[in-house]
């Protein structure tokens, strides 16, 4: 028979009476602070959800992480199991409601942080101090309005004939002879259209993807994807923030597309700003912002800081963000246009007689039918999809619902205690069926307005301001104006030069550039937007 281990009366070592006794009370802590999420003291208990989103973020991570940028989607199911507001997490709240839109994002006199969850998604080098990531939003007003003017209307008609030379040479490349008859992703060539964009109008100089090189790859794709790829990873995951930190240091010993997105931001874009600045006659933004002035005249503000380190962050987020977005929502566009007669046959009405040479952004504007088809584009397939959240720390927010249906009493007031994070997502908001009849189809038609004998008379901006596309109030994306620009200029210069003798790819459907997943951005069942396309 074996001996006894350990005898009556042996004292058990102190040390693992230690270890046992804090694993004891740190398993008694945490049970007790699930159940207090779950119980109807807490103070989001009143608002419905389903239980198991209730308890710490392992429901989101779960979605997010391991089932691949699916919570957006379980979001949707609980609005339609519970209505338009939701508990989706111990301490968050989601609305679909787009009329709730002015109370989230709020005013310029109330204070909305942004929840340090949502920010972790930027955390090597200098992202984490980008204006996108900033919580505080009295350290993101002072970060954002030495760069608010150089993406003012005013600015960017300023330079709209780059964006228009740049989109002339781009139709120039798709209908060169050695192109014909070959099919394409056009997204790749819109991807070297935004990004060569982006630079030229923040530094002064583009990155030569359409003018420098013959193909339409490379291109920043390659670095977005690998960004997109990681992100939920990053938000979930404290060991892989981590390693997103020191992936510089060790980038040698990961895959070739890490070690190219570390040169992008810690050799590229700084080399990028440096030579900019030392050119003294670049009135572009980065290098007044780095010279230290506004334009010249006056100061930055205190508390900017409009140093080189984090100016490349800056940088990085607004080339990957300016190009992955706009790109795919020009994708997305053509798509429809080579699918849909009906739509190819309006366009080419609405723009007949427009010289392509001579695209200007506010004549474009005017013209119902292409208004229409990029608004209807932005509302359908929202190129971003991941939720927006805010934070109210000095006031409570209040829900007030609408009645779903005449015959229906509007359901009481909800109310959101201060402190806790409130969000709404594009994708939920969109598909809103008591303000866009009909969600799921896309029409263009549904932003026309028409007079009494059907002539179409304007667009409806009223129906504009539950598109959340390029966010609200103070955070609102900076870059609106310039991307506006963009698909406008673009759509055009694409209608009247190239669409004409283009067609899509037999393989093409509209599971291509329809929403499956989010990765940040929207994802299809093939991943990225694509819209494969052949010029004879």
């Amino acid at each position: 028979m074996g001996g006894i281990l350990v005898h009556v009366g042996q004292a058990v070592p102190t040390a693992t009476m230690a270890a046992a006794y804090i694993a004891g009370a740190l398993i008694l802590y945490q049970s007790a602070v699930w159940a207090y999420q779950i119980s109807p003291f807490h103070p989001l208990a009143h608002i419905p959800g389903p239980k198991i989103a209730r308890v710490g973020r392992l429901y989101e991570a779960y979605w997010d992480w391991w089932r691949g940028g699916r919570y957006m989607n379980k979001i949707a199911e609980m609005h339609a199991q519970y209505g338009p507001i939701v508990r989706i997490g111990h301490d968050e709240v989601h609305c679909s409601d787009p009329n709730f839109s002015s109370t989230l994002f709020g005013s310029p006199n109330q204070v909305r942080d942004k929840p340090q969850h949502m920010c972790n998604i930027l955390v090597s080098g200098a992202l984490p101090h980008s204006t996108i990531v900033t919580t505080s939003q009295a350290l993101h007003r002072a970060r954002r309005a030495p760069m608010s003017r150089f993406f003012s209307r005013a600015h960017v008609f300023r330079f709209e004939d780059e964006v228009l030379r740049l989109a002339s040479v781009v139709a120039d490349k798709m209908l060169l002879p050695e192109r014909r008859g070959k099919s394409f992703d056009v997204r790749d060539a819109f991807n070297c259209f935004t990004a060569d964009v982006v630079f030229l109008h923040a530094l002064g100089k583009p990155l030569g993807f359409v003018e420098m090189q013959e193909a339409w790859t490379p291109n920043l794709a390659t670095w977005t994807e690998m960004m997109t790829d990681m992100v939920y990873l990053i938000k979930h995951n404290a060991w892989a923030r981590w390693a997103a930190i020191v992936t510089p240091k060790l980038a040698g010993m990961f895959s070739t597309s890490v070690k190219a997105l570390n040169e992008l931001m810690n050799v590229t874009i700084p080399g990028l700003l440096k030579s900019a600045t030392d050119d003294v006659e670049n009135d572009r933004m980065f290098p007044i912002l780095l010279r230290g002035g506004m334009d010249g005249k006056s100061q930055v503000a205190p508390g900017a800081e409009m140093d080189m380190f984090r100016l490349g962050g800056e940088a990085t987020v607004l080339l990957t963000a300016g190009t992955e977005t706009t790109s795919a929502a020009l994708a997305i566009i053509t798509y429809h246009i080579l699918a849909r007669p009906e739509v190819k046959a309006a366009l080419a009405a609405d723009l007949a007689g427009l010289d392509p040479t001579a695209l200007k952004w506010t004549e474009l504007e005017r013209r119902p039918y292409l208004w229409a088809l990029i608004h209807e584009s932005l509302r359908h397939s929202p190129p971003i999809v991941a939720r927006s959240s805010r934070i109210a720390p000095l006031e409570d927010m209040v829900y007030i619902p609408r009645a779903r249906d005449k015959s229906a009493d509007p359901a009481p007031p909800v109310t959101i205690p201060r402190g806790f994070t409130v969000a709404m997502s594009t994708i939920t908001s969109h598909y809103d069926p008591t303000i866009f009849q009909d969600p799921a189809e896309f029409r263009p038609e549904r932003w026309l307005v028409k007079d009494g004998d059907g002539n179409v008379i304007g667009n409806n901006e009223e129906l504009k301001k539950s598109l959340l596309t390029f966010g609200r109030g103070s955070r609102a994306c900076i870059g609106e104006n310039l991307a506006m620009c963009e698909l406008f200029i673009m759509t055009a210069m694409m209608a009247l030069c190239v669409i004409p003798r283009a067609r899509l790819d037999d393989r093409m459907t509209a599971d291509y550039v329809t929403y499956d997943h989010e990765k940040l951005t929207l994802q299809t069942i093939y991943g990225n937007v694509a819209t494969h396309m052949v010029v004879s």
